[in-house]
């Protein structure tokens, strides 16, 4: 990560200092108001059935929240360093290491 980290910021340098900000932004607010979004068949079938004028309430409420939630900090620990891009660290089988076996 260290060294993904170093390219990253060695590339940001080349980018007006406005971009960079709003990258950073974007990313910030990304984490701030993502919401893990469920499978249900309940949840489709209610939304089917929502009017018109339910839905553009509904939407009207999920920006207003948004909003808010953009001006709330993070907590403590999450998005340490910005880089302004989104990095997905995936481990698998991690457990393993820990104990030694091979997979």
């Amino acid at each position: 990560m260290g060294v993904l980290g170093e390219t990253i910021l060695e590339m940001m340098k080349a980018l007006p200092l406005t971009i960079q900000d709003k990258m950073k932004e974007r990313l910030s607010s990304f984490v701030k108001n993502y919401e893990r979004k469920e499978d249900d068949e309940e949840d489709k079938a209610e939304s089917k059935q929502k009017t018109e004028e339910e839905e553009t309430k509904e939407r009207d409420d999920d920006d207003y929240a948004a909003e808010l939630k953009s001006k709330l900090p993070l907590p403590e620990g999450v998005l340490k360093v910005n880089l302004g891009i989104p990095i997905i660290v995936v481990c698998n089988k991690v457990d393993l290491l820990m104990r030694g076996d091979k997979a």
